[in-house]
């Protein structure tokens, strides 16, 4: 009976769901691979070393198959903010969106509470915000067998790539196709989720993480 009832309480644990099951027939045609231009804010103790290979374990294959390659054009340091997802997300939230990046991801570490926290209540591993997001980088907790950094971080890709919760694909590779489509300079667009459409420019980010 304990086994039976590990592994959902382990998913429930870690808040994780998913963008959906991957369906290669259900992908539309695209034309050559694009890039997406990816700012890597390091919490204390990650490594440029260490995000950068958690990006080609989580983000290598999807790169094939949805024809968004995801690089590292900028590393900073940045410590995290705050214990709560909402409290990390407000602070990153904050941080203006460089002219060299398209997107911000935060790789947070680990600390005591944090393992203590997960023993006992439902942790956050990743999450996002527009442009702007963030990812437990270490595994430190019982959740994390189920869900490791590079699963999550690859959620999280997907979201800052348009992509819902769904049953499958399909509905993601459509938002990816669209977002590619509607590239037009040198930034990639984003989908907001709370206007229902594409933002296609940086000052528009800005203005809305701004309000």
């Amino acid at each position: 009976m304990g086994r039976r009832w590990l592994l959902p309480l382990l998913l429930l644990a870690s808040g994780c769901t998913t963008v959906g099951v991957t369906d290669h027939a259900a992908q539309p045609r695209m034309g050559p691979p694009v890039t997406l231009s990816l700012c890597a804010y390091l919490d204390d103790g990650i490594t440029p070393e260490e995000a950068t290979s958690l990006l080609d374990a989580a983000w290598r294959e999807e790169a094939h198959v949805n024809g968004v390659a995801i690089h590292i054009v900028r590393v900073a340091r940045w410590k995290r903010p705050a214990f709560t997802k909402d409290g990390i997300l407000a602070a990153l939230a904050r941080e203006p969106l460089p002219s060299s990046c398209d997107r911000i991801m935060a790789f947070l570490g680990r600390h005591p509470a944090d393992v203590l926290w997960g023993l006992f209540l439902p942790q956050v591993l990743g999450a996002t915000a527009l442009t702007h997001g963030y990812v437990v980088a270490r595994a430190a907790s019982l959740d994390q067998l189920v869900a490791p950094p590079a699963r999550v971080l690859r959620h999280e890709l997907y979201h800052l790539l348009g992509c819902e919760h769904g049953l499958t694909m399909s509905h993601c590779y459509r938002r990816i196709a669209e977002l590619v489509d509607a590239r037009h300079g040198e930034f990639f667009p984003v989908w907001s989720r709370s206007l229902q459409r594409i933002v296609g420019s940086r000052e528009e980010v800005a203005r809305l993480l701004g309000g």
